[in-house]
């Protein structure tokens, strides 16, 4: 569609076609002759035009550095909108605004700007301007125009499902919690390790059945996994990449070939190590919802419980798992929802 906008124009008032006029007075007196501009003013001819309007209304969604001003990101949004639609004007112009916490600190801001483009059409001077233009003028004398900005603030509560590998392979699930006031994520995961990472034997010590002495046996682990669950505090690093640190509870679960004192009735097939577990690691944004994930972590164990089959006397001196990883050190990629 196209209309006439003078109003917008006539306010910029390009600088054309302007002339000076200055007001010289001369003062003199006994001593001497003092000449002084008193005063100096400005006449500038206006410049109404055309506006082709677009008749559809169009948006456009910037995102800036969260450390520009409001009034820059605005102006960034608008001209990212001209260059966009190859416009040189909005009509109706309307702004809304979109930070994004993690943890209260803003990680992004968007603008979204709507409105019609505009062309500049029939420009031309004038000499005074159309009755029409100021009659308007007139009706907006006492009033002062206010740019309003929409401004929405979207705290992160996201959902993140991690897989991730390396000498393990495991699924993790991460969702906000609130400890004490403190911001943060908790975590549950599980892990299983193929038969190139998979620990080497159990070594355990029984007590004999026939007498005081304590004796040694082995057995070939035939499955190992993980289960854990707990806290993983995210710390913002950049706009994009957030560190994180990790503290739980650990479940490391054992089959093994069975393992029984000759002759005996009584074998140790299964174990359950319980413990801690401590890590950390980092993620970085890739695109929208995926992220890059790096991460180790190491499993402490406190108690066992070693699964017996059998009725007797027998017991688990001492319990060892040999080959077992210090570290668990994967890499993989996260999804947010």
């Amino acid at each position: 569609m196209q209309g006439q906008f003078p109003l917008a124009l006539t306010a910029v008032i390009l600088l054309a076609s302007c002339s000076n006029s200055e007001m010289l007075i001369r003062k003199t007196n006994a001593h001497d002759a003092i000449t002084e501009v008193n005063a100096t003013g400005m006449v500038m001819r206006p410049i109404v035009a055309d506006l082709d309007i677009d008749a559809d209304r169009k948006s456009y969604v910037y995102s800036g550095d969260v450390k520009l001003p409001m009034a820059d990101l605005k102006q960034k949004a608008i001209a990212a909108f001209q260059v966009e639609h190859g416009c040189e004007y909005i009509v109706d112009a309307t702004f809304e605004s979109t930070r994004l916490l993690k943890r209260k600190v803003v990680q992004e801001i968007t603008i979204k700007v709507s409105g019609f483009p505009a062309q500049y059409t029939n420009m031309y001077q004038v000499d005074s301007l159309p009755k029409s233009i100021g009659q308007y003028a007139m009706l907006m004398k006492d009033e002062q125009r206010v740019n309003y900005l929409n401004e929405i603030t979207v705290t992160e509560d996201v959902i993140g499902f991690e897989f991730s590998a390396g000498n393990y392979r495991g699924l993790q699930v991460d969702f906000p919690v609130i400890m004490g006031g403190l911001e943060t994520r908790g975590f549950v995961a599980i892990e299983s390790y193929g038969e190139e990472s998979m620990p080497g034997n159990v070594v355990v010590s029984m007590n004999s059945s026939t007498n005081a002495d304590v004796y040694t046996a082995s057995g070939y682990i035939d499955e190992a996994s993980s289960f854990a669950f707990g806290i993983m505090h995210q710390i913002p690093a950049s706009k994009k990449a957030n560190f994180r640190l990790v503290g739980g509870l650990n479940i490391d679960s054992y089959s093994f070939s069975d393992i029984s004192e000759p002759g005996g009735s009584v074998s140790f097939d299964s174990a359950a190590l319980i413990g801690l577990r401590l890590g950390g690691g980092m993620d970085v944004k890739i695109f929208r919802s995926l992220y890059g994930v790096g991460k180790l972590h190491k499993n402490v164990s406190l108690l066992r419980f070693v699964g017996k089959d059998g009725e007797g006397d027998i017991d688990i001196a001492d319990f060892e798992v040999e080959g077992t990883n210090n570290w668990n050190v994967g890499v993989g990629l996260r999804f947010v929802f």
